[in-house]
């Protein structure tokens, strides 16, 4: 249990190290908005920074001073909002980052998305992530909608754990050890950083 709760709370980053609940990025999926694990503009941002929205104030609920909502339309990801601190309220910055946000999907992604879905068991605690019942896993190539794995909580981490075994056998798996450990930039052994995070180290559904 403790592997899985590791797991889930590096790849949901859903508290900071002061334990403050950050506000998650959210997707709309056939008109509802669900919560997802992933930072999807978080590489982007790295890659082009002088595309990173003016941030002169991150509150301690947002450490990455941003947070975004994107959209699945016609099997295609798009984002429709990159929100942030303004003066006196939240304004969208999105128009400043993707000029034709509305028509061009995020091509330069791939990936799998992790989505919290909305029914709880009785027991539930809504502010722990991983207390949710069922998640919906998402393989996005280049923009587009390859597949959906639908899962709950036990088979969640049946599923990332297969993931890893599979991950293992290919050449991805020993260069990401070789990046991670390059860059020391965490206490966490580089093979447990990506078994724990393995919907952040692997872009498609590796398994049946």
């Amino acid at each position: 249990m403790k592997q899985l709760i590791l797991f889930l709370i590096i790849v949901f980053l859903s508290e900071n190290i002061s334990g403050t609940p950050q506000k998650a990025d959210s997707l709309l999926l056939e008109g509802k908005k669900y919560r997802i694990m992933n930072a999807i503009l978080s590489e982007y941002f790295e890659e082009y920074p002088e595309k990173m929205p003016d941030i002169k104030y991150a509150p301690s609920d947002l450490n990455k001073g941003y947070f975004a909502e994107f959209e699945i339309k016609e099997n295609q990801l798009f984002v429709n909002e990159i929100i942030i601190n303004g003066k006196r309220k939240y304004k969208n910055a999105v128009k400043n980052v993707f000029p034709k946000y509305k028509t061009e999907k995020l091509s330069w992604y791939s990936g799998l998305l992790g989505v919290q879905l909305e029914n709880y068991s009785e027991y539930s605690d809504k502010s722990k992530p991983w207390t949710y019942v069922s998640y919906l896993i998402i393989e996005i190539d280049q923009g587009n909608l390859i597949k959906t794995r639908r899962i709950d909580y036990n088979e969640l981490n049946v599923f990332a754990e297969k993931q890893y075994i599979e991950l293992k056998k290919t050449n991805q798996y020993k260069e990401l050890l070789d990046k991670i450990e390059s860059e020391n930039k965490t206490a966490y052994k580089p093979d447990s950083l990506i078994r724990w995070n393995i919907l952040l180290y692997t872009n498609k559904i590796m398994i049946e």
